[in-house]
């Protein structure tokens, strides 16, 4: 169920966006979510095509906050070609069970990142070309340093 009102973290808000555009359709529409990728929360967010070999899957969208990250990959990368030591790697941790049940997963934890500790939180939703079958995923991830290593990011 959507989370509604004033929602402070990022995954949620993401995942209350996945609802609305959904629509009633099983998953929301690749040009519905390509269209939000002006908005603040996009800036979090990486989209990429689904192809029967995963590891050919090319990311179509990195937003600001990601793309100056370590590790980032460019817009045509293949998902293959991502470094484990990014932001984009810690979203994608669960992505064979959304492949597997087509559904959001968000999750968090404790990482390194450029050798500091962070914590994050990350969500993973299919989305889809036709509204019906999955193609596409969107991701979304932001962080904080621990509290004794930095400042937030």
């Amino acid at each position: 169920m959507p989370h509604k009102g004033i929602e402070r973290r990022l995954a949620f808000r993401l995942l209350d966006q996945w609802h609305d555009l959904k629509e009633g359709e099983r998953y929301p529409q690749l040009f519905e979510v390509m269209a939000q990728k002006d908005s603040e929360d996009f800036r979090h967010c990486f989209v990429f095509k689904v192809k029967e070999d995963l590891e050919q899957s090319e990311f179509l969208y990195i937003g600001e906050e990601l793309a100056g990250s370590t590790g980032c990959p460019q817009i045509g990368d293949a998902l293959g070609t991502l470094a484990d030591e990014s932001l984009v790697a810690l979203a994608l941790r669960h992505l064979d069970k959304v492949m597997e049940t087509g559904v959001p997963v968000s999750k968090g934890g404790e990482a390194e990142l450029d050798g500091q500790g962070i914590l994050y939180r990350s969500t993973l939703m299919p989305i889809s070309s036709d509204g019906v079958f999955m193609d596409a995923l969107w991701g979304g991830v932001n962080f904080r340093f621990r509290a004794s290593d930095g400042e937030s990011g």
